[in-house]
């Protein structure tokens, strides 16, 4: 599967392709749910597990928020309904929007045998401002999918000029 952003008709999806005939045309699958937030510029994405059923969700950063999709298809065809954004957690100690939020990485960080998601992100454009402009934030899979209360946990930066 590949992420597409804005074509056909400037309408979200991703191309699947077939796993066993390699020669078979791929097909476009619309997002439902569309978002018509950007993406961010460089944006991150993961087709990962988010809910643990079995199938791979997808994950993509926009502008203001971390965007999901819940695969609801099946084995023979991909199909994915939009879930919730998530808005990504104030900056600084104004509490702004972050200016760079950076790409996501997703293992059982916590060793509960679930799955998170931790991620850098910066109050000024630039990631200047020391361990005051830099941030990396911790966050469960439960606290992504809206089972918890949006809520991300800031792991302290220990390595200087980590961007």
């Amino acid at each position: 599967m590949n992420l597409n952003v804005d074509f056909p008709q400037f309408c979200r999806g991703i191309w699947v392709f077939a796993k066993e005939d390699r020669h078979e045309k791929p097909y476009y699958s619309t997002l439902e749910g569309n978002v018509t937030e950007p993406f961010r510029f460089p944006h991150s994405n993961a087709f990962v597990d988010l809910n643990a059923d079995g199938n791979a969700d997808l994950f993509v950063t926009g502008e203001r928020a971390f965007h999901l999709w819940k695969d609801v298809g099946s084995h023979s065809a991909v199909h994915f309904e939009k879930h919730l954004s998530v808005e990504y957690p104030k900056c600084g100690q104004s509490g702004g929007q972050c200016s760079v939020v950076g790409q996501s990485a997703f293992a059982d960080f916590d060793l509960d045998g679930k799955l998170d998601t931790i991620f850098p992100a910066c109050a000024q454009a630039d990631c200047g401002g020391g361990e005051e402009g830099q941030f990396l934030y911790f966050a469960t899979t439960k606290v992504l999918w809206g089972e918890d209360k949006p809520q991300f946990e800031r792991v302290p930066v220990i390595a200087e000029g980590w961007r």
